[in-house]
């Protein structure tokens, strides 16, 4: 889950209070941290440090090697992927359409990401086309997370229970900024929305309450997909980490 509020900052900065979710997931079984703070503010390096089991590299001295390095970790070659290979667990990654979820060697089970991917939208938003309706700014990353959220809804299920031990990395693009899912996860675009910042300096309170109203309603888009996972999950006995 890429850019997903702990409890106390979705209260603090949004008047987001979600205590409903976390005792729904607690009623399932699911243990979850009340104080979990992310070991980096950068996607990349915080969900490598994870994947890798260690940290890697300082994050004011990274290079195009450290990158290359990353974005293969991201893609599946990492050191929790490789040992659960050796023990026998095929990996399946569900692509995001971000360059950093491109599936790399270790994976057996590719399903590709959405097209146009994030690449393409950025050369678009540098060019004479950034205007046109339809390239809205972080577009892709709205397309990315909903085609990953529809893969867990709709196709996780038959991964389970097919006596086959599968280890299914999905990176979810959401609730991370632009903010065009609604609370159902339907996707509309609109300038008002678009970007890659829940706020800033220059915007009013009023489009600074419209962005933060765009992120809870992201927030109950996951929380209803994370919450029929963990369901599937219990009905059979398999282990789900979301972070």
């Amino acid at each position: 889950l890429d850019a997903y509020g702990s409890n106390e900052g979705l209260s603090r900065f949004h008047g987001f209070d979600n205590s409903r979710f976390y005792a729904e997931l607690v009623a399932l079984g699911v243990q979850v941290g009340d104080e979990v703070k992310s070991n980096y503010s950068i996607t990349s390096l915080s969900v490598v440090s994870s994947l890798n089991l260690d940290y890697l590299v300082g994050e004011q001295h990274l290079n195009r090697a450290d990158f290359e390095a990353i974005y293969a970790m991201l893609g599946g070659d990492n050191t929790l992927a490789r040992v659960l290979d050796e023990t026998g667990y095929r990996q399946t990654y569900v692509e995001s359409g971000w360059l950093g979820t491109r599936c790399r060697e270790l994976v057996r089970n590719c399903v590709a990401g959405p097209w146009p991917d994030e690449t393409v939208y950025d050369i678009n938003l540098r060019s004479l086309l950034r205007g046109l309706p339809g390239l809205e700014a972080g577009r892709s990353f709205s397309r990315g997370a909903l085609n990953s959220l529809r893969w867990l809804e709709n196709e996780l299920g038959s991964y389970l229970g097919n006596d086959v031990a599968d280890y299914i990395y999905v990176h979810a693009l959401a609730p991370h900024p632009p903010f065009f899912l609604d609370s159902s996860c339907e996707s509309t675009p609109t300038r008002e929305l678009s970007g890659f910042s829940t706020g800033a300096s220059w915007l009013s309170d009023e489009e600074l309450a419209l962005r933060s109203a765009g992120y809870a309603n992201q927030v109950r888009c996951v929380n209803r997909i994370l919450t029929t996972v963990a369901k599937m999950a219990v009905a059979n006995d398999a282990i789900v980490v979301m972070f």
